[in-house]
């Protein structure tokens, strides 16, 4: 399965997040970069606070910044396809995914490191 921005996917690590691509794959090998939604209780970060937006969306739910992380594009795939994550039904509207993409350079708690990654991404 090709991975593209606005795509959503559950991923384990310890506790289940829905995580949302903010890009297309970049880069050789391939990476794609992943935020988190998380209750808005577990996170400091209050820069995009939603209560609607996505099905995901029952209680108001904070973007985690501070948890960005780039993954192997290939890696992601095949876990998805392989049932190891599980792709949400629902990916995120173009509205979305812009107002996620801009909270990444308003927010405080974003790693530099990815606020210049994605300022050269989009």
């Amino acid at each position: 399965m090709k991975i593209e921005a606005g795509d959503c996917f559950h991923l384990s690590s310890g506790v289940t997040h829905l995580w949302v691509a903010l890009c297309d794959p970049f880069g050789d090998p391939a990476r794609i970069v992943l935020v988190n939604f998380t209750d808005e209780r577990n996170t400091p970060d209050k820069t995009l606070v939603l209560v609607d937006g996505h099905s995901y969306i029952t209680k108001p739910t904070a973007i985690n910044y501070p948890m960005m992380r780039d993954v192997d594009a290939v890696k992601l795939s095949i876990a998805v396809d392989g049932d190891i994550s599980i792709r949400h039904r629902h990916t995120c509207t173009a509205d979305l995914l812009s107002k996620i993409r801009a909270g990444v350079f308003a927010s405080p708690f974003t790693p530099n490191k990815y606020k210049v990654l994605c300022k050269s991404l989009w």
